[in-house]
């Protein structure tokens, strides 16, 4: 959490809202998943992780054509591969326009590949620099990339770090999204809104 913003988490539903502001230097609200430290998620067989979001049903606000609740733009996908709280976090966004959505139901598919075409399973050091295009179905990612074979980049605390080891795909240990007023290093997010928001995460798969 930063500054001022605050979050829930309804593990039942998986109805995440909230409210973020840039008030006392903060702009931020993040969740992350939890488990056991002995369990992690062998991903080098896959290509990378698919998530579902969609509008939540009634009686959630934002159905509500009288209430002003923000479903978010643009959020920023983190993977982990260590078990250190504060350790690399390897960070791509997906945008969540709602011209990406399916109309009816609400929903929004997006992919988040882990490794550009022609690249290794076995991870590679950051260095390049994705950004993500989405659609309903699918996620085409454009990526300038310098000796790496990981379309994610390693930061911590949103700061990108240098000649950083590789992603060690077979060790995967938690997933994270992040609704932000900032990118990474320093640069601003260009959909992001202040305010009441709110989603649900439908599912989180590998394929």
């Amino acid at each position: 959490m930063g500054g001022a913003s605050y979050s829930t988490w309804d593990q039942a539903t998986g109805v995440w809202q909230g409210t973020v502001t840039d008030d006392n230097n903060g702009g931020f609200v993040g969740i992350r998943s939890t488990q056991p430290l002995d369990l992690s998620w062998d991903l080098t067989q896959c290509t990378g992780l698919e998530f579902t979001f969609r509008r939540p049903p009634p009686p959630f606000p934002n159905n509500d054509k009288n209430n002003n609740k923000i479903f978010p733009r643009r959020l920023k996908v983190v993977v982990r591969d260590s078990i250190d709280f504060n350790g690399i976090a390897w960070s791509t966004t997906v945008d969540l326009d709602d011209k990406n959505s399916d109309n009816k139901n609400g929903v929004v598919q997006v992919r988040v590949p882990l490794f550009f075409k022609g690249g290794g399973k076995g991870g590679g050091g950051g260095g390049g620099r994705s950004s993500t295009t989405t659609t309903s179905k699918t996620t085409t990612t454009t990526t300038t990339t310098t000796k790496t074979t990981t379309l994610l980049i390693p930061t911590r605390f949103a700061r990108t770090i240098p000649n950083a080891p590789p992603l060690n795909a077979s060790h995967i240990t938690g997933v994270q999204l992040v609704y932000s007023k900032f990118e990474l290093d320093g640069q601003l997010n260009p959909k992001f809104d202040q305010g009441d928001f709110g989603l649900q995460l439908v599912q989180v798969r590998a394929y």
